[in-house]
């Protein structure tokens, strides 16, 4: 199945817009196109790219999407992967292209800093201030992705026929004209059906005959080991969902974890969703933690953060923050939405002493979080130091405004 033509419009007016990052970009055609048209429409950016119908921002926010649709998975395994490869190839890419499609699949350490700025910007930063290109063994690539795939690695994609010609330009071609062509547009970019006759059977040979009868006799053996694995992955599977309705015993905590430490894939098997996330968070937040550390370089983990800054507050929802800025590096705008939510839900909470054992904990987590660079003052200052005058006969949100007026 392919994009319709009023799908592939909003695809391309959605990858013209550069105001956003490479990443914002990225997340908003995740959001435009969820499953299951996303791989549909990476067939289209795919097709788009190897055309060469694509402006030059439009070929990164195109090169990120592809990226970023296996980047659980290795390179070789990535379906797009002749996309990236053309660009570091072909002698007609420019160099801030080269240098952004090698980064990508070498996953270079300036990748991080990269994805912040909107395509422009880091087109116009690279001509500024060129980088060298990182080295990628592409012949390696090449070879690797054969065997994956069972097929050769080919570098043509060509546009065989056009009609009308004048629908090469996607986007400023007459509405009129556009609706006919767009429609039809496949992975297989703009190729003619050709009649291709089935090949012809060859004579058997003499020596081919034994086969039909064989003298040995052959013993059916049953391998007991099948489907082991299967029944492992469904055991932890059933009390992980198990772990969402009830607390777990420590043994069972122990083996789940070190379950999910070891089998990286075994989350994404789990069909498990943003919605279980804060039941699972007051009945084991140990697992929570395990889980969510799983799922932070996975398109997933937008909408758990979403959910997790949402929820009440709790000892235990602080608890998993806590594990997870000790493990990773989180978005600012998550800190900022997660210590907004828990300011405001310290004035809702009755009895007093209830609150104030709250304040006191929401008090030292953010010292915490400032003392050691996670949180910065400038995107919460003012929340803050509103929530520490609200309280201050708290001892503990006093020393947290005597810290920010101090660091001003």
């Amino acid at each position: 199945m392919t994009l319709t033509g009023d799908s592939l419009r909003k695809l391309l007016d959605t990858l013209k817009d550069e105001k956003r990052s490479i990443e914002q970009q990225t997340t908003m055609l995740l959001r435009l196109f969820p499953r299951p048209d996303t791989f549909q429409t990476g067939w289209a950016i795919y097709t788009l790219l190897r055309s060469r119908l694509l402006e030059h921002t439009q070929r990164v926010y195109g090169l990120h999407f592809l990226f970023e649709l296996y980047r659980t998975d290795i390179i070789a395994n990535n379906p797009f992967l002749p996309a990236f490869l053309d660009e570091i190839e072909s002698p007609d890419t420019e160099p801030a292209l080269k240098f952004f499609s090698a980064s990508l699949v070498s996953n270079h350490l300036t990748l991080k800093d990269m994805l912040k700025k909107s395509a422009r910007d880091f087109l116009n930063a690279f001509e500024k201030s060129p980088k060298p290109i990182p080295a990628v063994d592409v012949e390696a690539m090449k070879d690797e992705f054969s065997k994956k795939n069972q097929t050769t690695f080919s570098s043509d994609f060509k546009i065989n026929a056009i009609t009308p010609p004048q629908i090469i330009d996607l986007h400023h071609s007459p509405s009129g004209q556009s609706q006919a062509t767009l429609d039809d547009i496949s992975h297989q970019g703009f190729e003619l059906p050709y009649c291709r006759p089935p090949p012809p059977i060859l004579e058997p040979s003499a020596n081919e005959f034994v086969w039909l009868i064989p003298d040995e006799p052959r013993e059916v053996m049953w391998d007991f080991s099948m489907a082991a694995d299967q029944q492992t992955t469904s055991y932890f599977r059933e009390m992980l969902h198990k772990a969402t309705t009830k607390v777990l015993l420590k043994e069972e905590t122990e083996q789940l974890t070190a379950f999910l430490n070891a089998n990286e894939k075994f989350i994404f098997q789990c069909d498990l969703t943003p919605d279980k996330l804060p039941p699972l968070i007051e009945m084991n937040n140990e697992i929570a933690l395990a889980v969510l550390l799983k799922l932070i370089h996975s398109p997933q983990i937008r909408d758990f953060f979403v959910v997790l800054t949402k929820i009440p507050l709790s000892l235990h929802s602080m608890e998993v923050v806590n594990g997870l800025a000790m493990a990773v590096d989180l978005p600012r705008e998550f800190i900022h939405n997660y210590i907004t939510n828990c300011i405001d839900s310290c004035r809702g909470i009755t009895p007093k002493d209830n609150q104030q054992r709250f304040i006191r904990l929401v008090s030292v987590f953010v010292q915490w979080l400032l003392r050691n660079h996670i949180l910065s003052l400038e995107d919460i200052s003012y929340q803050v130091k509103t929530f520490c005058l609200e309280f201050p006969h708290v001892k503990e949100a006093a020393e947290l405004f005597r810290t920010i007026t101090n660091s001003e």
